[in-house]
C-alpha cells in the first residue's frame, strides 16, 4: 500500500532530509524482535516477529499518528516507515504501541545508511518473519 505521495525504498531521494525541518527521524516496523526462549544457555538467538496487523493498517496507523501530531512521513516500505519527529514523537509512538512494533530514534546519516542496507539486501525476506498472536 502506498501513502500519497510518499517514497518507498526505491524512489527514496535522500536530500530530502536535510531539506526537511527535522534533524531526527523515527522508523517503524511493523514487526519485532524477540529472543528464542529454547536458545542453549549463553547463546543468543532472536525471531522476527510480525505484529499481526496488515500492511494497510500499520500504514494507517503510521498516517493517522503523523496527522495528530503534524509530522511528516518521509519513506513508507512493506513493513517499514520513517517519520520525521523529536524525541517525545518517539516515546509517544513507543507508549501508544508498545512492543508490536521495533522503533528506533536516529538523525539523517543513520536514516541514509539504513535505506542504503536496505535496498542492498533487499530488506527483510517475509520467511523470516514468524507470526504473532497479540492481546485482543
Amino acid at each position: 500500500m502506498r501513502l500519497g505521495n510518499v517514497p518507498d525504498f526505491e524512489d527514496f531521494d535522500a536530500s530530502v532530509l536535510t531539506r526537511s525541518p527535522y534533524t531526527h527521524f523515527i522508523i517503524i516496523g511493523n514487526f519485532f524482535f524477540q529472543d528464542d526462549p529454547f536458545s542453549l544457555e549463553g547463546q543468543r538467538r532472536r525471531f522476527n516477529y510480525k505484529s499481526g496487523i496488515s500492511e494497510k493498517a500499520f500504514h494507517a496507523l503510521v498516517h493517522e499518528f503523523c496527522q495528530r501530531r503534524n509530522l511528516d512521513i518521509m519513506l513508507a516500505g512493506e513493513d517499514v516507515a520513517i517519520i520525521g519527529g523529536n524525541l517525545t514523537d518517539y516515546r509517544t509512538l513507543q507508549f501508544e504501541n508498545g512492543s508490536r512494533f521495533s522503533y528506533d530514534f536516529v538523525d539523517a546519516k543513520k536514516v541514509e545508511d539504513y535505506v542504503s542496507y536496505t535496498r542492498s539486501v533487499g530488506g527483510i525476506p517475509q520467511s523470516q518473519f514468524r507470526e504473532a498472536q497479540l492481546d485482543a
